[in-house]
């Protein structure tokens, strides 16, 4: 089960960009086959895969994944034995989780939100496939600015470029921090 998962989530983490529009399009669509076939079932009145419900589907398809991908190294690093202890001592599932699963993988929770964090920030292609350039995502802007479709401000697209590195530079040294407090790293 678990080489199937590990399979899987790196097949749907990697199917992103342009293809990943495309598809979430041809599927979800205004003519999309399953979006005909919820609203034939009297499901969904109305959905829009090319404004903002379209951004959080494709988003949340390529992030849960990757997420699932960087965390199974955690969740490797708890211990049956500490699952046994604390049942021993009569705790719960739910305590268990609260007092020993939860702070031993806090660090590589974190880490992980925050690579997901950057990873959503410098998508570009998937974001401006679906909505056409239409949202005013950071990367989108940037392309704008530089292609000069309607403005050319090379400048502008440069400063931009670089409150984006900033950013992305401050997550990674977030994350760097929280992996060398993590318990897998150690």
């Amino acid at each position: 089960m678990r080489e199937w998962m590990v399979s899987f989530t790196n097949m749907t983490s990697n199917f992103a960009g342009v293809p990943l529009a495309f598809a979430f399009i041809i599927i979800l669509g205004f003519n999309g086959s399953l979006t005909l076939l919820l609203k034939q079932w009297g499901i969904i009145d109305s959905f829009n895969v090319y404004g903002i419900q379209g951004l959080m589907l494709i988003y949340t398809y390529f992030q849960i994944p990757l997420g699932i991908l960087l965390l199974f190294p955690a969740f490797s690093a708890l211990k049956p034995e500490w699952e046994e202890a604390a049942f021993t001592m009569g705790a719960s599932r739910l305590e268990y989780w609260r007092r020993v699963a939860i702070p031993v993988m806090l660090p590589a929770l974190l880490g992980t939100l925050t690579i997901l964090f950057a990873n959503a920030m410098g998508a570009y292609a998937s974001a401006y496939a679906l909505t056409v350039g239409n949202y005013n995502l950071v990367t989108i802007r940037i392309g704008q600015l530089v292609v000069g479709d309607i403005f050319f401000q090379p400048n502008m697209a440069a400063a931009l470029s670089v409150l984006l590195i900033v950013i992305l530079s401050f997550v990674t040294a977030v994350y760097r921090f929280l992996l060398r407090r993590s318990y897998h790293a150690a």
